[in-house]
């Protein structure tokens, strides 16, 4: 999966996801729980999600064994990490 090719989509999908979130946040004055609740409730999506708290959020995916590519909500940046 560490191909660039891969990654590029995977940098896709993940920006796809961060929108639905956002748009969810801004329409109901909160994160969604779930992915279901911004229809991406895919149990085959190779790209996760994860409230850390009612403001912050977290969504990555796995680049190879030890390495994942992590969008912090915060920095509203895209991170490696080890």
């Amino acid at each position: 999966m560490g191909s660039t090719v891969d990654r590029w989509s995977h940098y896709s999908k993940g920006n796809k996801m961060i929108s639905r979130i956002e748009t969810f946040r801004l329409d109901h004055g909160r994160l969604p729980d779930t992915l279901e609740e911004i229809g991406m409730g895919d149990p085959d999506l190779d790209i996760f999600y994860k409230k850390i708290r009612d403001d912050q959020y977290e969504v990555w995916f796995g680049v190879s064994l030890d390495i994942s590519e992590v969008y912090d909500s915060r920095t509203r940046k895209w991170e490696e990490h080890y």
